[in-house]
């Protein structure tokens, strides 16, 4: 019975789907559709994870639990335009932190955004690896935190390769001294 209630249950719900959007092809040009896109592109994007607002996303959770841990070194792995980086700064001002920008475009920005305001905060133009060398990042000039070491679905039709040099972790962490 359980199995036939879910049946109908999913057969309803795709006719109401498909009912909606007979509706809307006709009506493409309303506010209606309009709001309803806006709704459901909102609700793709939380599903799918995007969404970079600190107080929602679960990261200022995340930083309150770091701080309240008190590490002495924090590391920021694909850094982008600093906003990481300056939150944990804020709440912990004297946390190491260690900033890696893989993109040369990006790092630019970060460096403005985060500058040398912070006497604890070390930026580096490098990503972190296995190896040390370099790697091809498909970078998005549009949407830099959408840059990626893998050319992903539709992203990189709007990205373009930029080479981009790495370190290991352990051997970064050996030339400044930090302990594991």
């Amino acid at each position: 019975i359980g199995m036939r209630k879910s049946n109908i249950v999913d057969r309803a719900i795709l006719r109401t789907f498909r009912e909606v959007g007979e509706f809307l092809c006709k009506r493409r040009r309303s506010s209606v559709a309009k709001y309803l896109y806006d709704c459901v592109s909102n609700l793709r994007s939380r599903l799918d994870n995007v969404d970079f607002e600190f107080s929602s996303n679960g990261e200022e959770r995340v930083m309150d639990c770091v701080a309240s841990i008190g590490p002495e070194c924090v590391f920021d792995v694909g850094a982008n335009k600093g906003d990481w980086t300056t939150e944990v700064q804020r709440r912990a001002e004297d946390f190491q932190i260690h900033a890696f920008e893989i993109v040369p475009q990006v790092y630019e920005d970060l460096k403005t955004v985060v500058g040398d305001r912070h006497q604890n905060v070390w930026l580096n133009q490098v990503g972190l690896s296995d190896h040390l060398g370099e790697i091809e990042v498909y970078f998005n000039p549009e949407r830099s935190c959408l840059s990626s070491a893998f050319p992903v679905g539709d992203l990189a039709k709007h990205s373009q390769p930029v080479s981009c040099r790495v370190v290991r972790g352990d051997q970064y962490m050996g030339e400044k001294g930090i302990e594991k």
